[in-house]
Formats: C-alpha cells, structure tokens, sequence
C-alpha cells in the first residue's frame, strides 16, 4: 500500500538504537503518543518503520555562530512493528552499528557508520491518484500552496524522498478533508524509477 507522509526532520543524527527503539535529537519539540514512519538510514541500507514518541524533553540550548540560542530536544521512539521482513532489515542495520565493548579506563568503540532517520508526519488520509508529475491526494490538512513540501513516499519496505508544490486546494462542502494536487519537483533517475516501481503496485 502506498503512503506519503510530511517530513517533520530531515538527516537526524540517531543518539542510540535497540530493537525495541531508538532516541534522537530534534530543534522542535515532537508530540508524545504521536505515531510517526522513521526512515532509518545507514550506508546503502534503509528500513522504514512505524514509531511512537514516548518522551520528549528539552536537553540543552545550543549556541548559534551568530551568538543565538536554539533548543534542542531529546525525543525517544518505540518501534510499532511485528516480527516480519521488515525487523530483520531493522536488526542488520542495529547490527551494522552495534557499540563496542566499554573497557576499563577507555571509552566505548564507536560504531564504523553513522545511523541517520528522517522523520514523516502522517497527514495524507488516502493517495487517490498517482503519476509520475504528482499525486492527488486526501487528507485532514491544508498545506500551504506556497511553499516546497518535502514527501517521503513509501512503497512496501522502501521509501524515497521527494520535493512537491501544492497546485490545486480544496474542500467540498460539507466534506470533512482537504483535496490537494501535488507536482513532484526535479525528479531524478532514482526518483523516476522509485515512481515507476510505485505506479505498478498502485495500478492494481
């Protein structure tokens, strides 16, 4: 089934990961009970998965070049997943990024490659129609028409970002959602073939 989602952080660094969730660094504060698709990134390997915030705290103020201070906030996710192709993808990349042993006297080894997750909200209700310009799709929220919203579409176990415009807004009377026409900005080869792959799978 094809989803779409709005993405709340881009290139998060992953503070730490198990197999039952992972915490991680925002500059805004994520809503506990909220469930969130965390795409996690490592190397050439991904898996996108179902997560749930179940704390959130502010953890420091951080110093800008320009002398301002901006907030950074600590969020821990639980994974909402079942034993399924998916995990196993998961537990490679735990696996990939495991910690060494703390030593006595040294510090821990710190894994050969760096755990990155970019963050989708669930505001699309239901992807109506697909193409390989845009999308139109349902759903609860009217995004604003100008700016560039950035999509992270996803196909089964697979997920690709992309950039869209917003060219067509409205509500029926009396319906309780929005319809909103979505252009895909600046498709790539891996883009193009990512929607190839998506209309297939939409188309039956």
């Amino acid at each position: 089934m094809l989803k779409a989602y709005v993405l709340e952080g881009k290139n998060l660094p992953v503070l730490n990961i198990s197999q039952v969730g992972l915490s991680l660094e925002t500059s805004a504060p994520l809503i506990i009970g909220q469930q969130y698709v965390l795409n996690l990134r490592s190397r050439d390997q991904n898996v996108l998965l179902d997560g749930m915030v179940v704390r959130c705290q502010l953890s420091e103020l951080a110093e800008t070049v320009s002398g301002n201070q901006l907030p950074v906030y600590q969020n821990g996710f639980e994974f909402q997943l079942e034993r399924n192709p998916k995990e196993l993808r998961l537990l490679n990349i735990l696996q990939d990024n495991l910690y060494g042993e703390k030593r006595l006297g040294a510090s821990r080894i710190k894994p050969m490659h760096r755990l990155f997750a970019d963050v989708g909200r669930p505001c699309f209700s239901e992807i109506k129609k697909l193409e390989k310009t845009g999308m139109y799709v349902e759903g609860p929220e009217l995004l604003d028409m100008d700016e560039i919203w950035p999509i992270l579409l996803q196909n089964g176990e697979d997920g690709l970002e992309l950039e869209c415009h917003i060219v067509l807004g409205s509500r029926k009377e009396g319906a309780s959602n929005y319809e909103m026409l979505l252009e895909f900005l600046n498709l790539n080869e891996k883009e193009s073939l990512f929607l190839d792959c998506a209309l297939e799978v939409f188309q039956v």
